[in-house]
């Protein structure tokens, strides 16, 4: 795995939503809903389904290292974005109703549907 974006969806605690970027390019997605279900797998696709063509990771590369600092959100708001970085993985926490827009950039590029964070 390359990026990691975990999120409760739309604020709400017990639904915890998972996006992700391999290192091959694929995308996935998975919601866990509590005392529900899980939707999703490691092998659905983030609509729309989609997998990062290389000319396009030296872009991500630079969103993700372009990220701001942390902020300090409420628990239902939290938005972590996850990265490998030479070897070790980078985490930032943000606040899900003010996401900076370099971290929207990195969603876009992740194609995390806009209606899944608002």
């Amino acid at each position: 795995m390359l990026v990691l974006v975990s999120f409760f969806n739309t604020g709400r605690m017990a639904v915890k939503t998972h996006c992700c970027m391999y290192l091959d390019g694929a995308s996935g997605a998975v919601n866990f809903v509590e005392d529900h279900a899980i939707q999703g797998s490691v092998a659905y696709k983030v609509p729309p389904a989609a997998t990062m063509p290389a000319s396009q990771r030296a872009e991500l590369d630079t969103a993700l290292a372009q990220l701001p600092d942390n902020q300090a959100p409420a628990d239902s708001e939290v938005f972590l974005v996850s990265w490998l970085s030479a070897g070790k993985w980078e985490t930032r926490t943000y606040d899900r109703t003010h996401l900076p827009d370099p971290v929207v950039k990195v969603c876009d590029m992740l194609h995390i549907p806009k209606t899944w964070i608002q």
